[in-house]
């Protein structure tokens, strides 16, 4: 997970410390030597820190004088979208993972049922029976999708893969929409769902 850099935790945690009134509006905030050795940090990384809560109206430089609060509600405002932000941030990488994660699954899918279908095409697997079936041009389905034909519940057969043109579609969902010619890669219950395919998509259900 993301961590935001020191300045920013330090400009959060010094509005916290505004709204919940430990620092009061009017106070000035000590100096920069005294919150760099507070935070254990260097004046730079504090000199960030209230640049950011000037930048949010929450405190005012006042140069020869000193960083002066300005405004609980501002900070309070602030807290709130850094908690939102830190939110849709941790979100972003979560799904980001997650798309990383499905790619290489589906690429590893894609790779065993290429394999597989090019071994079915030379020799059998014990229990597994892959075929082939084409969307000819004028098959009902097209334009509709897995979900909307309801493909397995009248056939017993699985589409594990579509071949379009030549690429090689893993695992289509029940929103994946037929196009004439498709190809596709189905796998049966037994040793008839072949043939329930192939009379589904030529006649639709009985």
């Amino acid at each position: 997970m993301k961590v935001d850099p020191r300045y920013v935790e330090i400009a959060k945690d010094l509005a916290k410390k505004i709204e919940i009134e430990t620092i009061k509006v009017d106070d000035v905030l000590k100096g920069r030597t005294l919150l760099s050795s507070e935070y254990n940090v260097s004046s730079e990384t504090i000199r960030k820190a209230i640049n950011i809560l000037a930048s949010e109206h929450i405190v005012r430089v006042k140069h020869g004088y000193g960083v002066i609060v300005i405004s609980k509600e501002n900070a309070s405002k602030f807290l709130k979208k850094m908690q939102e932000t830190s939110v849709d941030n941790t979100l972003v990488e979560e799904t980001n993972d997650l798309i990383k994660k499905r790619n290489e699954l589906n690429e590893e899918i894609s790779k065993n049922i290429a394999l597989l279908v090019k071994k079915t095409s030379n020799t059998s697997v014990k229990d597994i029976e892959f075929h082939e079936l084409t969307i000819t041009d004028d098959c009902w389905v097209i334009n509709q999708t897995i979900g909307d034909v309801y493909f397995y519940n009248y056939t017993e057969a699985t589409i594990v893969a579509i071949k379009r043109g030549d690429k090689l579609i893993v695992s289509p969902g029940p929103d994946f929409t037929f196009i004439a010619n498709d190809v596709l890669i189905v796998v049966g219950k037994d040793n008839l769902s072949y043939q329930r395919a192939l009379t589904y998509l030529t006649y639709g259900a009985e």
